[in-house]
């Protein structure tokens, strides 16, 4: 076990004592925080081209602090990268009393903010926004190059929740668009008679899903088009238009599903990002997949857009000379960091040693019998007045099992995509005794878990994770909810063979054969998480895939003098 003590000791003799003094001492005048030896060590590891694994209320934003002053004292300008507008705002806020102190300025972006009040914050020597605002406020630079610049690109940037940012998000491109393509009304009939009459297509004979290249009709299905009466408003779209948008159709049934990949609010169709939890605002998918979508759900299609800039985090984020950032969970991502970002990880010790039990899974054949077995542990924990938090994977999970709990008259309350600007009152509440929460993968991002009342002495924060996600990262985040900083507290996951994650990993002829084979014996939890390691090696895979992709299109635009941020070759 590591010396800690010790080992910080020999680092603090090494570092500035006299830079770090009176940084401290700011920090504990205005905040009254007296910072241990992990958050030292944590800013320091900022300050190197690395990325800081902090657990779950280690003090990550008070860390970061002491890497930000000491740039600035040596005068570099600094942008800080969150998750989200409201920890911008919150992060801002702490850090301004703190760099006044060493003549050090702090602007904030806010997805609402004007032009003027943009520039006005790139001004500050340091910058606190999310990832995005950063990126698009990059791009319209690039288109009107002719105005003053809005971003002048700073030395060092500093990303929170790095592992969200430049890994899951990172090869997503942020796309600023020009003129709409309106969808002709025989494409939007078309898109709609396709929804009503997908589900009398059979796979295999009809249609054959290949995997990452889309839905393509059969001979027989062709055929079996024309055996059906098509509505008179398609008639000025040739047959192979017809096939096209049936195939989008299709495509949709089979892998899109609402509460899943996107919600419905106000008439809009709204990703959710699985990564995430939360609705990913002013996204669409692309090739027509958004209208065919709304079609499904009987929706006014919306206008496709043409891109006139794009450009993904990864490339955004290799502009800067110094890198650096901090997560909860970094080290099942480690060897992406080092290969994209040449970043390296450093794990910084607990403040207090965790006092978090977990439990053993508990695996069922059936989601039936595994909702069961939950709602029993509720029950239990609950009868205790522990506070409990459950994740769900999906919006719809959480709403099915609000049914459940709202039946057995369970009090509760739930925390997914469709009640966002609820999620910091939510969580802050989460820890009083007695309090049910049930929350998708978004919950607790900036705001920490503190059990209140008797809750400790009761035995702390219990969280029960509902299925696996596609990354056992974001099952540790989760788990992480509970024991912060030597609090009492337990986890316990619940799995089932019916769990999407199989098929998910395998497709649906084998995970249906694994789950034939294990009828009869225990249903073993190893089956899930081999599925989950799985998926993981493939999403990395693509993930290395599209970034070898990118490169190529933008070495080859490069080489024709062609820009190509302002002339895409596609959307990647």
């Amino acid at each position: 076990m590591l010396d800690f003590d010790r080992y910080f000791r020999r680092r603090a003799d090494r570092s500035s004592r006299e830079q770090l003094a009176p940084i401290l001492e700011s920090i504990r005048r205005h905040h009254g925080l007296t910072l241990f030896p992990g958050q030292i060590l944590a800013g320091e590891t900022l300050l190197s081209p690395a990325i800081a694994e902090m657990a779950t209320g280690e003090g990550k934003t008070a860390s970061s602090l002491l890497a930000i002053v000491r740039a600035v004292t040596s005068g570099q300008r600094v942008f800080v990268a969150t998750a989200n507008d409201f920890l911008a705002r919150r992060d801002a806020d702490f850090a301004e009393p703190v760099l006044r102190d060493f003549q050090g300025t702090v602007g904030c972006l806010q997805g609402s903010s004007t032009f003027e009040a943009r520039q006005a914050a790139y001004r500050r020597q340091v910058v606190y926004g999310t990832m995005k605002e950063f990126v698009f406020d990059h791009l319209r630079d690039r288109l009107a190059p002719s105005r003053p610049a809005i971003q002048p690109l700073a030395e060092r940037i500093l990303i929170d929740e790095a592992d969200s940012i430049l890994i899951d998000e990172a090869v997503t491109p942020c796309v600023i668009s020009g003129t709409s393509q309106v969808f002709p009304d025989a494409v939007r009939h078309c898109l709609a008679w396709g929804a009503r009459h997908c589900d009398q297509f059979t796979e295999g004979s009809d249609f054959l899903d290949q995997s990452g290249q889309g839905i393509i009709l059969t001979p027989t299905g062709r055929a079996k088009v024309g055996g059906f009466p098509l509505p008179p408003e398609v008639s000025p779209l040739t047959l192979g238009e017809i096939f096209h948008w049936l195939e989008l159709s299709l495509l949709v049934q089979r892998r899109f599903r609402r509460g899943v990949h996107y919600v419905v609010r106000d008439g809009n169709v709204l990703i959710v990002d699985e990564s995430t939890g939360r609705v990913a605002e002013g996204r669409q998918w692309g090739h027509g997949i958004h209208q065919a979508v709304e079609a499904r759900e009987e929706l006014k299609l919306t206008p496709a857009s043409e891109p006139r800039a794009i450009m993904t985090i990864q490339e955004y984020v290799r502009r800067f000379s110094r890198i650096s950032g901090m997560t909860g969970t970094a080290m099942e991502v480690r060897h992406e960091f080092r290969s994209t970002f040449r970043l390296r990880t450093r794990i910084i010790p607990l403040h207090r040693p965790s006092r978090r039990q977990h439990a053993p899974a508990i695996t069922t054949r059936t989601k039936e019998d595994k909702l069961q077995r939950i709602l029993e542990e509720i029950h239990q924990v609950h009868a205790a007045g522990r506070p409990i938090l459950i994740g769900t994977r999906t919006i719809r999970a959480s709403q099915e099992l609000s049914e459940r709990l709202t039946d057995q008259r369970l009090p509760h309350v739930v925390l997914n995509a469709l009640n966002p600007h609820e999620e910091h009152p939510i969580i802050a509440e989460a820890g009083q005794p007695g309090r049910i929460t049930v929350a998708t993968n978004m919950a607790g991002r900036g705001t920490d878990i503190r059990l209140l009342g008797d809750s400790e002495s009761r035995g702390g924060l219990h969280v029960i994770g509902s299925e696996l996600h596609s990354a056992a990262r974001i099952d540790r985040q989760f788990a992480g909810r509970s024991g912060r900083q030597g609090d009492p507290g337990s986890f316990r996951q619940f799995l089932s063979m019916d769990d999407d994650n199989l098929t998910a990993a395998y497709g649906d002829e084998l995970a249906s054969r694994i789950r034939t084979r294990n009828q009869k014996a225990a249903p073993s939890p190893n089956l899930l998480y081999l599925a989950q390691r799985r998926i993981e090696r493939q999403a990395a895979g693509r993930r290395a895939e599209m970034c070898r992709r990118q490169s190529q299109e933008v070495d080859l635009l490069h080489s024709l003098g062609v820009d190509p941020v302002l002339h895409p070759v596609s959307e990647f």
